[in-house]
């Protein structure tokens, strides 16, 4: 949702613990859905890590919710692309489409 803020949700990151999108009320955020099966989703990572890494972009929160694969796959595939931006698990819930 450009322009206004999106609905809330709580969701399971990759390591465990449990991020809400409240928590960063008053910061930009970059919300995107992706899943490692998708060849474009594949490509984007890297940019999105690039973008989390980038300490000249400090007003940008960039946050991934992983579409329909179970934490270990998330997990492998974030390993491999050497990914430590947050990835949130989205199997199972409804935020991508609300």
């Amino acid at each position: 949702m450009v322009g206004g803020p999106a609905p809330d949700f709580l969701l399971p990151a990759r390591y465990g613990h449990q991020l809400s999108l409240s928590q960063f009320r008053g910061q930009n955020v970059l919300l995107v859905f992706w899943a490692s099966w998708c060849p474009p989703c594949r490509t984007e990572m890297a940019s999105l890590q690039r973008l989390h890494d980038n300490p000249a972009i400090q007003n940008l929160k960039v946050i991934a919710v992983n579409v329909g694969e179970t934490g270990a796959q998330v997990t492998s595939f974030a390993n491999r692309q050497q990914l430590s931006l947050p990835i949130l698990l989205g199997a199972g819930s409804d935020v991508q489409e609300r």
